[in-house]
């Protein structure tokens, strides 16, 4: 891609962003040491007008998720509804025994009714009119535009969450990776993710196929231990991993195609980092939230970071003015 062809793409994305933030000063800006838990939000597009001369791929890119991941949480899905019920048993278990567990630190402290990892939608998400603008605009497709709200991480502490979405080829997806978040002095944001080309329906791979790693699955909350015991479920037996899914055994799917993007940006809160690859970008922010203080109509609108180097980057885009 020509310094041209990426100011132009540059250029494009602003505009749409740009058009996007009035909107989104509806969200409370906190400082990150009162806000014991944080809203993170990811999206993720393609871009349709990309694949140019002189781009060059691997055909053997080096693909893995990390070894433990976070899966978020559909409303409503059968992982959802164990977690709730998980949560609920216990609850109703120390309040009968008259021994609630001890307080967590306020950092940590989980809000009362809000489960983390929780997918969030509409106007509780903060990029939703960036991803819709990024939907309809020509040379774009969205992949993925993934919200949800957690327990502020300790010092010291990463998590990884599996990242899906776009079109479906049995397990697989489109879209496939992970984003890593790591929180020391700084927040860190690691993206690892890859886009798959699928052979259409009756061809073969070819022989440049990519294995793809198995996508992991969910795991079902083990049951309680006073319902393990009421039941006779034998130790062994309650050890053993209960999948979301019952174990089918397919084809494995083969990629014609798959190209990895990797990723690392330091942001801090309420900031949108962008990052570019010639045929993906993504966008990605943290922002502070705490679950018992109201929304505040006053927040600032999020700035958009892009990498340097790039067109635009010396200069946030400005706060929207009321009504623009």
């Amino acid at each position: 891609m020509n310094p041209h062809q990426r100011a132009a793409r540059l250029c494009l994305l602003l505009s749409l962003w740009a058009g996007g933030t009035a909107a989104q000063t509806q969200t409370p800006q906190l400082p990150a040491a009162e806000a014991p838990w944080v809203q993170v939000e990811v999206v993720v597009f393609r871009h349709t007008e990309a694949d140019g001369p002189g781009e060059t791929w691997p055909t053997a890119p080096a693909l893995s998720y990390p070894p433990a991941l976070r899966f978020l949480l559909e409303p409503g899905s059968p992982e959802h509804t164990a977690a709730l019920e998980a949560r609920e048993f216990e609850r109703a278990l120390q309040a009968e025994a008259g021994s609630a567990a001890p307080a967590a630190p306020a950092a940590q402290a989980p809000a009362p009714d809000e489960l983390p990892g929780v997918l969030l939608a509409g106007q509780d998400t903060v990029l939703a009119d960036a991803a819709a603008r990024i939907a309809n605009a020509p040379g774009y497709r969205l992949l993925a535009h993934l919200a949800w709200r957690e327990p502020r991480l300790a010092e010291g502490a990463s998590e990884n969450v599996l990242v899906t979405g776009g079109a479906s080829a049995g397990d697989h997806r489109e879209l496939e990776g992970s984003v890593t978040i790591t929180r020391s002095r700084f927040l860190h944001v690691d993206a690892r993710l890859w886009l798959n080309a699928f052979p259409a329906a009756g061809e073969a791979p070819g022989p440049d196929a990519v294995d793809l790693p198995p996508v992991p699955k969910p795991l079902l909350p083990q049951p309680p231990a006073a319902v393990q015991a009421e039941s006779g479920m034998s130790t062994e037996a309650a050890q053993e991993p209960v999948p979301a899914e019952p174990a089918v055994v397919v084809e494995p799917v083969r990629a014609t195609q798959t190209v990895l993007l990797t990723a690392s940006r330091k942001i801090a809160p309420g900031e949108v980092h962008y990052l570019d690859h010639p045929l993906l970008g993504v966008l990605v922010t943290v922002r502070p939230w705490d679950p018992a203080k109201p929304v505040s109509p006053e927040g600032d609108a999020p700035q958009l970071t892009l990498p340097a180097g790039t067109p635009a980057t010396s200069a946030p885009l400005p706060s929207p003015q009321p009504g623009g």
